[in-house]
């Protein structure tokens, strides 16, 4: 005998409100069920299965219109690269004037937000919001991130444009040093404002990983000249100069023939 249907297959996703739910046909006396975990109010997570820090959020801001999705939820929604401990942390953010977001386990703010800084999704799941890419990252500074820890994040912003990714939101780069730079001059009077312009002049584009970053950091933290990002180096050529191969190291100094390569680099396990 063939097992019987999961009945909250239909459902769009491990968490949903009761909204959703209901439009999926669902009696209230269903959501009800012990299967179902309550993480906040007009909100279900089945039991079976653990969404992640953005499937919450979106969960609550499909069921608030009035809510975004932002600061570390946001920046993990766009693929920034940050510390593990805020990975898993929610944050959802209310229009200026409204009253605070409290749900348990959430970390709620109250500022507006421009228009030109929402940005729309619709998924699988269902539509909701969320900040802008330059938005969150100035975000970012709100939340305790170090001034290297900025410089990181803001890299995954400027990565050079590759094929989106399954889950990608939208293609690279995310925004621009430009846009960058104009949000921290006009929000320059929120928490970590300072960390901000430290970190924004240190940024730079066509990173591809977050270990890039550091070594870069480190490097000239160490008292190293800068190196370049990902030059075009060539590795083997004809006497009269004609390039035969090239590689494009993370990092180099091309003056002394030097490229640096992060240990988890793919090319070097090429042999």
């Amino acid at each position: 005998m063939s097992p019987s249907p999961d009945p909250l297959a239909s459902l769009p996703g491990p968490v949903f409100s009761l909204g959703e739910a209901r439009a999926a046909g669902f009696r209230a006396a269903r959501v009800r069920r012990r299967g179902l975990a309550v993480p906040a109010r007009g909100v279900r997570r089945r039991r079976d299965a653990s969404p992640s820090s953005v499937a919450f959020a979106a969960a609550l801001a499909r069921r608030d219109r009035r809510l975004v999705v932002s600061h570390a939820t946001a920046a993990r929604a766009w693929g920034m690269w940050l510390p593990q401990a805020l990975e898993d942390t929610v944050h959802v953010t209310r229009g200026a004037g409204g009253a605070w977001p409290r749900i348990a386990g959430v970390t709620g703010h109250s500022t507006q937000v421009p228009p030109e800084h929402v940005r729309t999704v619709t998924d699988a799941t269902g539509t909701w919001r969320l900040t802008s890419p330059a938005w969150t990252w100035t975000d970012l500074a709100a939340v305790g991130m170090t001034v290297e820890e900025l410089v990181i994040a803001g890299d995954a912003l400027l990565q050079r444009p590759v094929r989106p990714r399954p889950g990608d939101l939208a293609r690279h780069p995310l925004s621009h040093m430009d846009e960058l730079a104009e949000l921290v001059a006009a929000r320059g009077s929120i928490r970590g404002v300072r960390a901000l312009r430290q970190a924004l002049p240190q940024l730079r584009g066509g990173v591809d990983s977050p270990q890039e970053s550091r070594l870069r950091l480190g490097l000239v933290a160490s008292g190293w000249p800068e190196p370049e990002v990902n030059p075009e180096v060539p590795v083997l050529t004809t006497p009269d100069g004609r390039v035969l191969r090239h590689r494009k190291p993370d990092l180099a100094y091309r003056r002394v023939r030097l490229g640096l390569e992060p240990l988890d680099a793919p090319w070097l396990e090429e042999g």
